[in-house]
Protein backbone atom coordinates (compact mmCIF):
# COMPACT_ATOMS: atom_id res chain seq x y z
CA UNK A 1 0.00 0.00 0.00
CA UNK A 2 1.46 3.20 -0.75
CA UNK A 3 0.93 5.95 2.84
CA UNK A 4 1.50 9.33 3.18
CA UNK A 5 5.24 9.16 3.91
CA UNK A 6 5.77 7.11 0.30
CA UNK A 7 4.34 10.12 -1.58
CA UNK A 8 6.73 12.62 1.23
CA UNK A 9 9.86 11.05 0.61
CA UNK A 10 8.96 10.34 -3.55
CA UNK A 11 8.37 13.82 -3.98
CA UNK A 12 11.20 15.10 -1.48
CA UNK A 13 13.90 13.15 -3.35
CA UNK A 14 12.46 14.24 -6.85
CA UNK A 15 12.89 17.69 -5.66
CA UNK A 16 16.16 17.62 -4.03
CA UNK A 17 19.10 20.14 -5.33
CA UNK A 18 21.56 18.24 -7.70
CA UNK A 19 19.35 15.13 -7.91
CA UNK A 20 19.07 13.95 -11.66
CA UNK A 21 14.92 14.23 -12.36
CA UNK A 22 13.58 10.67 -13.69
CA UNK A 23 10.15 11.63 -14.14
CA UNK A 24 8.29 9.89 -11.40
CA UNK A 25 4.30 10.74 -10.91
CA UNK A 26 4.78 11.83 -7.70
CA UNK A 27 2.50 9.27 -6.27
CA UNK A 28 5.05 7.43 -3.40
CA UNK A 29 4.92 4.19 -5.62
CA UNK A 30 8.79 3.87 -5.84
CA UNK A 31 9.02 4.31 -2.12
CA UNK A 32 5.94 1.85 -1.34
CA UNK A 33 7.70 -0.93 -3.50
CA UNK A 34 11.06 -0.34 -1.59
CA UNK A 35 9.28 -1.13 1.93
CA UNK A 36 7.69 -4.18 -0.05
CA UNK A 37 10.69 -5.58 -0.66
CA UNK A 38 12.43 -4.51 2.29
CA UNK A 39 9.71 -6.72 4.12
CA UNK A 40 8.13 -3.19 6.21
CA UNK A 41 5.30 -2.27 4.17
CA UNK A 42 1.96 -2.39 4.68
CA UNK A 43 -0.49 -4.67 3.07
CA UNK A 44 -4.35 -4.15 2.49
CA UNK A 45 -4.74 -7.29 4.99
CA UNK A 46 -3.07 -5.30 7.75
CA UNK A 47 -5.66 -2.39 7.39
CA UNK A 48 -8.24 -4.70 9.42
CA UNK A 49 -5.82 -5.58 12.40
CA UNK A 50 -6.01 -1.71 14.44
CA UNK A 51 -3.36 -3.00 16.75
CA UNK A 52 -1.13 -3.79 14.17
CA UNK A 53 -2.24 -0.66 11.62
CA UNK A 54 -1.26 1.67 14.52
CA UNK A 55 2.27 0.45 15.20
CA UNK A 56 2.99 -0.42 11.70
CA UNK A 57 2.03 3.79 11.15
CA UNK A 58 3.94 4.89 14.35
CA UNK A 59 6.90 3.27 13.62
CA UNK A 60 7.03 3.96 9.87
CA UNK A 61 6.29 8.00 10.80
CA UNK A 62 9.38 8.06 13.20
CA UNK A 63 11.72 6.34 10.56
CA UNK A 64 10.59 8.38 7.30
CA UNK A 65 9.89 11.34 9.22
CA UNK A 66 13.58 11.57 10.48
CA UNK A 67 15.05 10.63 7.34
CA UNK A 68 13.03 12.99 4.81
CA UNK A 69 13.95 15.72 7.43
CA UNK A 70 17.32 14.94 7.57
CA UNK A 71 17.78 14.50 4.03
CA UNK A 72 15.13 16.86 2.21
CA UNK A 73 14.02 19.46 5.59
CA UNK A 74 10.61 18.25 4.99
CA UNK A 75 7.81 19.37 7.48
CA UNK A 76 6.99 15.83 9.23
CA UNK A 77 3.50 13.83 8.79
CA UNK A 78 1.16 13.10 11.76
CA UNK A 79 1.17 9.18 12.73
CA UNK A 80 -2.14 9.77 15.17
CA UNK A 81 -3.85 11.80 11.94
CA UNK A 82 -2.83 8.62 9.44
CA UNK A 83 -3.95 6.18 11.53
CA UNK A 84 -7.33 8.01 12.28
CA UNK A 85 -7.70 8.51 8.42
CA UNK A 86 -6.74 4.37 7.53
CA UNK A 87 -8.56 2.95 10.45
CA UNK A 88 -11.86 4.72 8.78
CA UNK A 89 -10.61 3.68 5.22
CA UNK A 90 -10.01 0.30 6.63
CA UNK A 91 -14.09 -0.21 7.44
CA UNK A 92 -14.64 0.77 3.76
CA UNK A 93 -12.61 -1.66 1.97
CA UNK A 94 -12.84 -4.58 4.71
CA UNK A 95 -16.09 -5.96 2.54
CA UNK A 96 -13.60 -6.56 -0.72
CA UNK A 97 -10.37 -7.92 1.24
CA UNK A 98 -10.34 -11.82 0.14
CA UNK A 99 -8.29 -14.64 -0.51
CA UNK A 100 -7.78 -13.65 -4.53
CA UNK A 101 -5.99 -16.77 -5.36
CA UNK A 102 -8.88 -18.95 -4.19
CA UNK A 103 -11.44 -16.32 -5.82
CA UNK A 104 -9.51 -16.44 -9.36
CA UNK A 105 -9.16 -19.87 -8.92
CA UNK A 106 -12.95 -20.93 -8.63
CA UNK A 107 -14.10 -18.29 -11.48
CA UNK A 108 -11.95 -20.48 -13.61
CA UNK A 109 -13.59 -23.72 -11.74
CA UNK A 110 -16.62 -22.15 -13.17
CA UNK A 111 -15.80 -21.34 -16.36
CA UNK A 112 -15.60 -17.75 -15.67
CA UNK A 113 -13.73 -15.37 -17.90
CA UNK A 114 -10.48 -14.04 -16.20
CA UNK A 115 -8.62 -10.79 -17.70
CA UNK A 116 -5.06 -10.25 -16.22
CA UNK A 117 -3.69 -6.52 -16.80
CA UNK A 118 0.07 -6.27 -17.19
CA UNK A 119 0.49 -2.17 -18.04
CA UNK A 120 3.14 -2.25 -20.83
CA UNK A 121 4.92 -5.27 -19.91
CA UNK A 122 8.34 -5.65 -20.46
CA UNK A 123 9.18 -2.13 -21.21
CA UNK A 124 8.15 -0.82 -17.53
CA UNK A 125 9.65 -4.49 -15.75
CA UNK A 126 12.29 -3.05 -13.42
CA UNK A 127 14.95 -5.52 -14.82
CA UNK A 128 14.08 -5.62 -18.25
CA UNK A 129 12.84 -2.33 -19.17
CA UNK A 130 13.75 0.77 -20.30
CA UNK A 131 15.52 1.76 -16.96
CA UNK A 132 15.74 3.59 -14.72
CA UNK A 133 11.76 4.93 -16.71
CA UNK A 134 9.94 1.71 -15.35
CA UNK A 135 7.78 0.73 -12.83
CA UNK A 136 8.90 -1.20 -9.54
CA UNK A 137 6.69 -4.37 -10.51
CA UNK A 138 8.15 -7.44 -12.13
CA UNK A 139 6.05 -7.85 -15.05
CA UNK A 140 5.05 -11.86 -15.32
CA UNK A 141 3.29 -13.83 -17.64
CA UNK A 142 0.24 -16.18 -16.68
CA UNK A 143 -0.12 -19.62 -18.03
CA UNK A 144 -3.13 -21.64 -16.76
CA UNK A 145 -2.67 -24.75 -15.98
CA UNK A 146 -3.74 -27.98 -17.41
CA UNK A 147 -6.10 -28.77 -14.48
CA UNK A 148 -8.33 -25.42 -15.38
CA UNK A 149 -8.45 -25.46 -19.47
CA UNK A 150 -11.57 -25.75 -20.45
CA UNK A 151 -12.69 -29.30 -20.99
CA UNK A 152 -10.22 -31.10 -19.10
CA UNK A 153 -11.67 -33.25 -15.93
Amino acid sequence: MILPYHRMIELASENAPGRQKIGTTSRGIGPAYEDKMHRSGLRVIDLLNRSLLKTHIENACNEKNAVAHALFGTDPLDPIKMYDEYAEAAERVRPFVTDTAKLLNDAIRQGKSVMFEGAQGTMLDIDHGTYPFVTIVVCHGWRRGDRHRRGSD
